[in-house]
């Protein structure tokens, strides 16, 4: 089972958690002017319920880092400056060496960081489905 196979297998019992989640009821014009002051304040119930539920909390904050993760992913490493001081200096052709320094840079290969900024875009819509299916 490949990579995309597994998300969309995921997205797909996302969607029917989802699905199974909302009460389907019909009701008449004249009973819903009944249950309208009653339905606010459950409805205001309900969603403080949402804001105050550690595990709801805890899905969105990994969904949240799982976003924040997307720039950092398909930027280039930091370049990396050295600086080395040698105690006894050695002998070279163009005379003793003191100091040296040096500056590198690492550079993927051609599609490496795109295919990680896209690994790591479905893996943040990922969290967001199970965030979404934790709070139904």
């Amino acid at each position: 089972m490949n990579w995309n196979t597994k998300i969309f297998t995921l997205m797909i019992a996302a969607g029917f958690t989802i699905m199974a989640a909302i009460p389907l009821r019909s009701q008449d014009v004249s009973s819903a002017s009944e249950y309208s002051s009653g339905d606010a304040q459950l409805a205001e119930y309900i969603e403080e319920a949402l804001e105050r539920n550690p595990g709801i909390r805890q899905s969105f904050a990994r969904y949240q880092a799982a976003l924040q993760k997307l720039p950092q992913v398909g930027s280039l490493p930091d370049p990396m400056l050295n600086l080395t001081q040698y105690i006894r200096s050695p002998e070279t052709r163009v005379g003793p060496q003191t100091t040296m320094l040096s500056l590198s840079q690492k550079f993927p290969w051609f599609g490496k960081l795109s295919d990680k900024e896209k690994i790591a875009a479905k893996e943040a819509a990922v969290y967001g489905y199970l965030h979404e299916a934790r709070k139904a």
